[in-house]
């Protein structure tokens, strides 16, 4: 029996935002991390010493230690009708007696990585991406170079995805890029823990289109062959861009938990999965888990599919549907493991209570560009890395195909989330229930998020610290709510029980002036009415009668902000799909009172383009109500549409 109790030393977060990183106070803004390494324990560790041990000086107390009971079936609890029983994995597991010192976790760093070693393991960490570049087992290697827990919000499409797929790909989803703003937090704790805490920041890397076989299907690409990708503009900051605030702790047993909080630019974004994606090498094969199965399932079809423990090879974890694509995930998962024939591997332990999980021989994009399931088999066999997907959560399959798209409530956002997960060394002949039975005591990160209102709002899974914040370099005080925060500037924040180690965030002024639709000359009714306008989405359009009652140009909408403000110009989306009711010429009008709107402020025509279009007034005015007028169409049609319009401050 292993003597695995998790401990945590003592460390202050650096908290994430929207919008630019930087250090404050005492922090290291050169990006230069501090490690600390003990000499005399470098040979304890399962790989040389990296170059250069370098100096400690935030080393603090334990806090907090995680729970491990080794006693107990080997089996997870059944009821008497031989079906899995759900309500006993949520137990807690109870304490045992802290354990016999063991050799802390030493710390070195070179210019690329930082390392963690100790007995018999070793966890290399890049310094670029945040994230696990190697992990070393008893000599054996899970992790290697680009193969590390990374970001992952993207699924191979199904035939259901048919109506939403398009934006995923225009967002780049498929190919996330990830880098670390800021300078990462890096400690060796009291406790023998290390600490090593990144902010990271992902965003695809172009905008693309899959482009699907002309003779199958009409070229679409769900139902027939997408045979390559166009690839379009290089994203910028105003496209969807995750921030994930990564903190990682290992432990003197190999142990190592991640608890990562991640925000998003666009908290409405409809995702197909938020989580994060590894790779393992393909020898070990069996996958085992204690969650909902054993066939394959999502959060709108799991019911029957029963919690238990279950194992299979990976191979055998796919589908083999006639057009290939997302496949094998499992809800409610507490853990997993991957194992070779000799029982080793390592073993991924839910922190937030359960995940959803899936283990491939093929990742998202093989199984989307393979034709059909005898090229999906001959890429099977010759696989050589399995990719391990850990969802906080993956979106229902709904009926989208030939009917309705999948329910809200079974739908993944791009908000505000907190996600983790422990991996554990499994060496051969260990009972997996009983090495899954620790809970989470690493250091968990404080989420700082500014809403469209310009409300910054600061918070931790720790619901009992103290947060301790600073505005715009003024003394600090408790956080204890929400701070109006519209004319940007600097916020500091960190635990009250950290002081040493501080945070600091610049948020820009806020330009956008939250608007709503008072009135429509012309609209759809049902999803295509005005007030999509100003819903923060961009796949939900205004768009003219055009059903029974038809009306001719000149079309408005005339809009609110609620009291008088100095407005310096307006912006206008055209809708992102199709062309008709894209505005050309238009017109823009003020009022204080909704009834007198004189002259207009402004007129001019659009460009024939999807962007967001900005029109800035001669000189910036006082008024509460703006009208829209919109005079012809880009394609010379009757009809006019939007996908969103709103109100640049002064």
């Amino acid at each position: 029996m292993l003597k695995d109790n998790l401990k945590i030393g003592s460390l202050a977060i650096v908290a994430i935002a929207l919008s630019a990183f930087t250090g404050c106070g005492d922090n290291n803004n050169d990006g230069a991390a501090t490690v600390a390494a003990h000499a005399e324990n470098a040979a304890a560790a399962t790989t040389p010493a990296p170059e250069t041990p370098a100096t400690n000086p935030a080393a603090t107390d334990s806090e907090a230690a995680a729970r491990d009971d080794n006693a107990g079936d080997d089996a997870a609890p059944t009821a008497s009708d031989g079906k899995p029983e759900t309500e006993a994995a949520t137990a807690a597991p109870e304490a045992l007696p802290a354990p016999a010192a063991t050799v802390p976790v030493a710390l070195y760093e070179n210019d690329d990585e930082f390392t963690a070693a100790g007995t018999n393991f070793s966890a290399r960490f890049s310094k670029a991406t945040g994230t696990l570049s190697g992990l070393v087992y008893a000599g054996k290697t899970l992790i290697d170079g680009d193969n590390g827990p990374k970001l992952n919000a993207f699924r191979a499409v199904i035939n259901n995805d048919a109506w939403i797929y398009e934006k995923w790909f225009q967002s780049g989803l498929f190919d996330l890029q990830h880098t670390v703003v800021g300078a990462p937090v890096v400690s060796q704790n009291d406790d023998g823990t290390a600490t090593l805490s990144f902010v990271v920041k992902s965003r695809g890397k172009n905008a693309a289109k899959l482009v699907g076989d002309p003779l199958i299907q009409y070229g679409n690409p769900i139902n027939g062959i997408p045979v390559r990708l166009e690839v379009g503009r290089e994203l910028g900051d105003s496209d969807l861009t995750f921030t994930t605030h990564q903190i990682w702790t290992i432990y003197p047993d190999g142990s190592v938990e991640l608890e990562a909080n991640i925000t998003s630019n666009l908290p409405t974004f409809d995702l197909p999965r938020l989580g994060f994606a590894l790779g393992i090498p393909a020898e070990y094969g069996t996958f085992s888990y204690y969650g909902r199965g054993p066939q394959e399932n999502y959060n709108d079809r799991d019911s029957g599919a029963f919690v238990g423990i279950y194992q299979s090879p990976v191979a055998e974890q796919i589908a083999y549907y006639a057009k290939p694509q997302e496949t094998g995930n499992h809800e409610d998962v507490r853990w997993c493991a991957l194992t070779n024939d000799d029982g080793e591997g390592a073993i991924f332990i839910a922190s937030t209570g359960s995940f959803s999980a899936a283990a491939l021989p093929v990742s998202a994009m093989e199984l989307l560009m393979t034709a059909n399931p005898h090229r999906l088999r001959t890429k099977v066999i010759a696989s050589e890395i399995t990719t391990l997907t850990l969802d906080a959560g993956v979106r229902g399959l709904g009926g989208a195909s030939c009917g309705p798209d999948t329910e809200k409530r079974d739908r993944i956002f791009a908000e505000p989330t907190d996600f983790g997960f422990i991996i554990r060394p499994v060496a051969k002949g260990k009972d997996l229930s009983k090495l899954a039975n620790v809970s989470p005591a690493g250091a968990m990160p404080i989420a700082v998020v500014r809403d469209d209102a310009g409300n910054v709002s600061i918070s931790s899974r720790n619901q009992d610290a103290e947060i301790r914040v600073s505005i715009n370099g003024n003394p600090d005080e408790e956080y204890t709510g929400t701070i109006p925060f519209k004319n940007g500037g600097t916020v500091c924040a960190w635990l009250a029980t950290n002081p040493n180690i501080k945070t600091e965030f610049l948020f820009p002024k806020i330009e956008k002036i939250r608007t709503r639709v008072i009135f429509a000359s012309s609209e759809d009714g049902g999803d295509e009415t005005a007030t999509n306008l100003t819903d923060d989405d961009p796949d939900t359009i205004w768009h003219t009668a055009y059903s029974v009652t038809q009306a001719d140009y000149p079309h408005w909408v005339d809009f609110d902000v609620g009291e008088v403000k100095r407005i310096s110009g307006v912006f206008y989306l055209p809708r992102q799909k199709g062309g008709n009711g894209d505005v050309k010429d238009y017109e823009i009008y003020v009022s204080n009172d909704a009834q007198n709107w004189g002259e207009p402020v402004a007129k001019g025509q659009f460009e024939q383009s999807k962007e967001e279009q900005r029109v800035m007034f001669a000189q910036p005015v006082d008024a509460r109500y703006i009208r829209f007028r919109a005079l012809s169409s880009q394609n010379g049609q009757i009809y006019a549409a939007g996908a969103e319009f709103g109100v640049l401050a002064d």
